[in-house]
């Protein structure tokens, strides 16, 4: 038999800022997560802004060296094709039909700056949204206020709301009305942020 929720499964994710390490940082707060009667908050962060340009250049350099497949274990060197193998057609033929964007590893498109289309690598998730919070920041998107009230309701990561504590249950008020005033955000929503990703720290 399946659990009633104590609220609304949702799901929002927010975008923090750039910390001081040039990473993009976004948390992603939960209800409902495998439809357990949780509240869960995590982050997602993102580096290493690229043209497309640059990012299929990077790739063609890379699956047109023979080192990449050895290191693969895709070109035994005792096999007779070892040295007739046009690795600038495997090249082509990954780039045409995979695209670029995990071979260098794992782009996203963030959008359009000067006539140029941008990418950036993905670079980490996990639970540990205190710590990506209590970065540095060059650009903070939110208030140092609203940035301690996801940093205080990681004490009510994973924990069953029905067993909250008066507090608790008022922090999670607190969490879902901020919430309430953001929108759900996506990397293409922050395009605006490429000129700041560009910039030397």
């Amino acid at each position: 038999m399946k659990t009633k929720l104590s609220y609304l499964k949702q799901k929002k994710e927010i975008c923090i800022g750039i910390n001081k390490d040039n990473e993009l940082v976004f948390i992603n707060c939960e209800i409902g997560s495998c439809d357990n009667d949780h509240y869960t908050i995590t982050h997602n962060t993102y580096d290493n802004i690229i043209t497309e340009t640059q990012g299929e250049s990077e790739a063609r350099d890379r699956l047109s060296n023979r080192d990449y497949w050895d290191d693969l274990g895709m070109l035994d060197e005792n096999c007779f094709l070892h040295d007739f193998i046009d690795l600038d057609k495997v090249a082509d033929h990954v780039i045409d039909t995979d695209g670029w964007q995990n071979t260098n590893g794992e782009y996203y498109e963030i959008g359009t700056y000067k006539d140029e289309d941008y990418y950036i690598d993905f670079s980490s998730c996990g639970a540990n949204a205190v710590g990506a919070l209590n970065e540095e920041y060059k650009k903070l998107l939110i208030t140092e206020e609203e940035k301690q009230l996801p940093i205080e309701s990681d004490k009510l990561h994973l924990k069953n709301i029905k067993t909250y504590t008066q507090e608790e249950k008022i922090l999670l008020e607190k969490v879902l009305t901020f919430l309430e005033t953001r929108k759900n955000e996506t990397l293409t929503d922050k395009a605006d942020l490429i000129p700041a990703l560009l910039e030397e720290n």
